[in-house]
């Protein structure tokens, strides 16, 4: 019979380092936060920019 290659875990609870999983964690957070603060500003221009353009319509 062959031998059948052994299955290796990716990520086993021996070499995990659960204070890089949590550094790794903070980083997405952190850049998931700050590409919604980047979104909230952009709309926040274009919502600027359509009320200055009505109101330039309306006082015309």
């Amino acid at each position: 019979m062959k031998k059948q290659p052994e299955k290796k875990a990716l990520v086993t609870t021996e070499n995990a380092n659960p204070i890089s999983a949590v550094f790794e964690t903070t980083a997405l957070l952190e850049e998931i936060r700050s590409l919604i603060e980047s979104a909230r500003r952009r709309a926040a221009t274009a919502i600027n920019t359509e009320m200055v353009m009505l109101y330039w319509h309306i006082g015309e």
